[in-house]
């Protein structure tokens, strides 16, 4: 199976990476990359110390209900942060391409095939339903929604083999 980009994420294949034995290969990749990034953010800025905190933890997105409300949030959340005003004003958002707004050519691919055969109806109104479907929450019921989610669905867990 392939990869598939999705609200502007990556979601990997991990059942590949258990096949491979890599238990712990995700945790263990963040954890690189954020030493990496932060070694080059002190380096730049003349500072130390951590950058982030708390630990990277995923969430096995396995209901279609679940990944509409995670793909809402992901677009939203510009919003929320004050970033912009309206999702399709963030440039570095996959929104646009969900709805088909404009011209994305000079973005990487997205793929929003899966989120919108989740909207139902007639495929050419799937990007208009999307759209509605975004539109029906602010950007803070959005946050909200998604947490309601994540305190029913516990954090994945990557067990290091003994």
């Amino acid at each position: 199976t392939e990869s598939a980009v999705i609200a502007g994420r990556v979601y990997a294949d991990l059942e590949r990476i258990g096949e491979r034995g890599g238990q712990g290969l995700l945790s263990g990749l963040m954890q690189m990359l954020s030493a990496r990034y932060t070694r080059y953010f002190n380096r730049r800025y003349r500072r130390v110390g951590h950058l982030y905190q708390g630990r990277f933890h995923s969430r096995l997105v396995d209901r279609d209900a679940y990944l509409l409300e995670v793909s809402r949030y992901i677009h939203l959340n510009p919003v929320r942060a004050g970033l912009v005003k309206r999702q399709e004003e963030y440039p570095w958002s996959s929104y646009r391409t969900h709805v088909r707004m404009g011209d994305d050519s000079g973005k990487p691919k997205v793929h929003p095939a899966l989120v919108w055969s989740l909207m139902g109806g007639p495929p050419a109104e799937h990007p208009l339903h999307y759209r509605t479907f975004v539109d029906s929450v602010t950007a803070e019921q959005s946050f909200v929604r998604l947490q309601e989610w994540e305190r029913r669905r516990p954090p994945i867990r990557c067990q290091t083999p003994s």
